[in-house]
This record gives structure tokens, C-alpha cells and sequence, in this order.
């Protein structure tokens, strides 16, 4: 008896321990998009919260080649700003990159940490100094919005096949409260 009541205290504890080491919950990107060829030829990275700023960053981004319909309007891509919120990442002029991905979004201490990784290749020449492709990588993620400060961490690891070293780049405020929408009936 004196065994069942000593597993029976001693139980809830462990649970409570086995809880804190968990690792924090993680979400992927609703949406993303990544390539080789922007527009945008100095790196930065941002968090998009509203449909102005995000005008001028995708115009930014296609550059001549922002597309239009056949009246003649610009091709944005629409974002639901009330309830998400864009992450943008360009390198600049660079080498040998396929884009930026978001590789997970997790919350720890308070924080939205969005985590975020360069898709790099490797080349060769065999006529002489390899000299590499030029790109000008970019990503898009439109993620989950949040009303918690923003932290973002860069994948620092350059070795195949290593475990990412996460390496804080940047610390934004809480986004701005979005107005709720018009209720229509």
C-alpha cells in the first residue's frame, strides 16, 4: 500500500518535469516562396504586418518584371493582414544561393522566434578558379500573426549534414494591432 501511495505523490511530479523538457511547439509557413532572382540587390530582412508596406516590398522584389492584368493594374499577391503577417529575406547580390526558407516559428520566453535558413549549392570548374552563379536570393513566408515581439534567428552552420547553429539577428516590437474587420450581416 505504502508503494502505491509513494507512486501515486510521486507521479504527478515527473509529468511536471517531463513538460518542461519538451521542446516549444513549432508551426511551419502557411504559405512560402523562394528563388535566385530578385529585384532587391541589398540584403535585409523583414516582418511585413500591413497591405501598404508589403505593395512596396513585393514591387520592390519583381522590379521590370512585376506582372499586370490586362487592365493594367499591378499583380500583388494578396495577403490576409488580419490574421497573418509576411516574413521577407533577400541576400543581395550574392553566389550560389536558391532562396530563403523559414524553417520553423516557435515561441519561447515571451517571444515569437521565426528561424530562417539560406538554400545554398555548391559549384565547380574544372577549367580554373570556380567563380560561382551569381544570384540575389529572396523568401516569402506568410505566417501566423502574432501580437507577442519578434525575435529572428539565421542558421549559421555551413557544413553539410551539421545541426544548425541558430544565430539571433534581429528583435522587432509586438506588430501593431490590426482594426478588426467590417462585420457584414
Amino acid at each position: 500500500m505504502r508503494t502505491i501511495l509513494l507512486i501515486a505523490a510521486v507521479a504527478p511530479l515527473f509529468f511536471l518535469v517531463g513538460i518542461g523538457l519538451r521542446p516549444a511547439p513549432t508551426e511551419k509557413p502557411l504559405v512560402s516562396l523562394q528563388g535566385s532572382s530578385s529585384a532587391v540587390t541589398k540584403g535585409r530582412v523583414e516582418v511585413i504586418t500591413d497591405p501598404d508596406r508589403w505593395e512596396v516590398v513585393w514591387k520592390e522584389h519583381k522590379g521590370r518584371t512585376l506582372e499586370r492584368t490586362a487592365h493594367g493594374f499591378d499583380v500583388i499577391p494578396q495577403v490576409d493582414f488580419q490574421r497573418c503577417m509576411v516574413f521577407a529575406a533577400f541576400t543581395g547580390t550574392a553566389k550560389n544561393g536558391a532562396g530563403i526558407e523559414v524553417t520553423e516559428v516557435l515561441t519561447r520566453e515571451g517571444h515569437t522566434v521565426i528561424r530562417y535558413d539560406r538554400i545554398a549549392f555548391q559549384t565547380a570548374s574544372f577549367e580554373g578558379e570556380d567563380k560561382g552563379i551569381d544570384t540575389t536570393d529572396y523568401g516569402f513566408a506568410v505566417l501566423s500573426r502574432t501580437t507577442l515581439p519578434i525575435i529572428l534567428e539565421e542558421n549559421t552552420q555551413s557544413l553539410i549534414g551539421r545541426p544548425p547553429i541558430w544565430t539571433e539577428r534581429q528583435r522587432l516590437p509586438s506588430p501593431p494591432a490590426v482594426p478588426e474587420a467590417p462585420r457584414t450581416n
